[in-house]
């Protein structure tokens, strides 16, 4: 295609701002319409965590604090104070439990989050081909689009933290206030809708930093961003807790100790290892709902995991490997999981039944597992290939990709969480097979003209990938006996022993619960009537 002009004839159509602008927007719609008719045809009705943000919205509005006492949702997940009070504003405004409404802003959050993608992609003076073709990578890439259902601040959180970053973008380039102010307000809001995000701001903080000492003129812009969006996210942070023992009259203590989260990503039981095993919550309960007890029992857990790490290396690398595939390998992110286990309020057509079904899910992960790579060995031609002078300007998305990484070695494993630091990889993918196409065409011309190939400035980041991942492979081939076994017989007697089960919540099985329930009702009249006859209180 590079050589009979294809690229080029493309980018020159690009070049054409009306086009261009018509291009972006044509992709920007097909992914909101994809969310919304996933949206429309699912009704997938939340549980867990999502159910209990939601009911806990309801109980505050309705004067009802359980949930704030000892024990209770908010007390012991104080983190979610902030995503509860925004549902809170939101029921006020469209309705309690309004589950498709939450959904169809999801859709709208997942188009602004792509859109934003694009836009730092410009700023950054990244090509109009990589721009229209992350967006096109964005419609393929279903499992984002699967999670508009998921009543969560997943998408939203991360559309807010890089509008918060398109915006310091702005900043170090026009050094204007009020753009300062909306990265720093962004990024607060962004952490309370959901605070893994966290891992974004201090990238932010990085970047700017970064880019500061590469130019010594800017540093004091820099460093009063750093000092701004601090002051926001101390101020985001216990905004929530301040409204809600005002409005309630409550004293709410620090909750679940975030040391348990790595007490409990250290662990290997019950899931894969380092995923949720119940941990945090029974030490919390066992500790009468006292954090500074659960902290102390969870640093000494840690304490004795590590020292178990050091003393059997093997086990150790076994450990993370196995903690690192699950989280980082599966390539729906849990997409499928978090809908085939929730009830629907319509019935399936069925296409989506095969889809949501064992065989469907298999055969879409195969797909994924494809696009999965490319987007790894993309971003690894990136890092490769890119120019030194350039990589610093374009680093924020591996920057915030690494922090998320090391992050989650050591706290909760979850592929949910790594589908965030996934979209972020198309860009960085985008960029470096369009380096590598290049690069190989000058290479090509090079050697017909006579000149030979150019020494590469990335020669020493290549032999350290290269050596990184020979000395993973060697380690694996002699030490890792035990890794990696998802493909062997077991998965395949799992997959023939699956049987799913019935989610349909049909306005039929409704009429038939509803049924039950009078039914009940009037027996349960009808035994204490007995009760009062033969003169027992009840």
């Amino acid at each position: 295609m590079k050589a009979k002009g294809i690229f080029s004839n493309l980018q020159e159509k690009l070049n054409d701002d009306s086009l261009f602008k018509k291009a972006k927007f044509t992709l920007l719609l097909i992914i909101l319409c994809l969310g919304l008719t996933w949206v429309f045809i699912t009704q997938f009705v939340p549980g867990s965590d999502q159910l209990d943000v939601m009911s806990s919205a309801y109980k505050l509005k309705c004067g009802d604090y359980s949930v704030l006492a000892p024990g209770g949702y908010l007390d012991r997940w104080n983190n979610q104070l902030g995503l509860t009070l925004i549902e809170y504003l939101f029921g006020r405004v469209f309705g309690d439990y309004n589950v498709m409404g939450f959904q169809f802003l999801n859709c709208f959050g997942l188009a602004l989050l792509y859109q934003k993608l694009v836009d730092i992609m410009d700023k950054l003076h990244i090509s109009r081909m990589a721009q229209i073709i992350t967006l096109f990578l964005g419609v393929l890439f279903i499992p984002m689009i699967m999670y508009t259902s998921f009543v969560y601040g997943t998408i939203w959180s991360v559309a807010l933290a890089l509008w918060a970053f398109d915006c310091e973008l702005k900043y170090l380039s026009d050094n204007k206030v009020v753009d300062l102010v909306g990265c720093a307000l962004l990024i607060g809001l962004a952490i309370q809708v959901k605070n893994n995000v966290l891992i974004m701001m201090i990238a932010m903080i990085i970047y700017g930093l970064i880019c500061s000492i590469k130019d010594i003129r800017s540093i004091k812009r820099s460093l009063l961003l750093v000092i701004i969006i601090c002051v926001s996210f101390i101020a985001f942070s216990k905004a929530p807790q301040i409204i809600i023992e005002k409005k309630t009259g409550y004293s709410l203590s620090q909750g679940v100790s975030s040391w348990s989260f790595v007490a409990m990503g250290l662990q290997d039981e019950k899931h894969a290892p380092g995923w949720s095993n119940g941990y945090n919550y029974t030490t919390y309960e066992e500790s009468n709902c006292i954090t500074a007890v659960q902290e102390e029992r969870a640093k000494a857990d840690i304490a004795d995991r590590m020292a178990l790490f050091k003393e059997n290396s093997h086990y150790a690398f076994e450990f993370f490997s196995q903690k690192i595939a699950s989280m980082w390998t599966e390539p729906t992110y849990q997409s499928f999981w978090i809908n085939q286990i929730r009830n629907h309020r319509v019935d399936f057509p069925e296409w989506l039944n095969w889809l949501m079904s064992i065989n469907g899910y298999t055969f879409v992960s195969g797909i994924l597992g494809y696009y999965q790579l490319l987007l790894f060995s993309g971003c690894l031609l990136w890092v490769i290939l890119e120019d030194s002078n350039k990589f610093i300007n374009k680093s924020f998305f591996v920057v915030t990709i690494i922090g998320g990484f090391l992050f989650h070695l050591a706290w909760e494993a979850k592929s949910q969480y790594s589908i965030t630091y996934i979209v972020l990889m198309i860009p960085i993918a985008v960029m470096g097979y369009e380096l590598f196409i290049n690069k190989l065409w000058c290479a090509i011309e090079s050697l017909k003209t006579g000149e030979g190939l150019k020494k590469s400035s990335a020669r020493y980041t290549a032999l350290l990938s290269v050596l990184v991942m020979v000395a993973y492979v060697g380690i694996y081939k002699f030490d890792g006996t035990q890794c990696l076994t998802a493909d062997s017989g077991y998965y395949e007697k799992y997959l023939e022993a699956m049987v799913m089960p019935y989610t349909a919540e049909t306005v039929r099985d409704i009429n038939i619960i509803n049924a039950e329930r009078r039914h009940y009702k009037e027996l349960a009249e009808y035994f204490v009537q007995l009760l009062g006859e033969n003169g027992i209180d009840y």
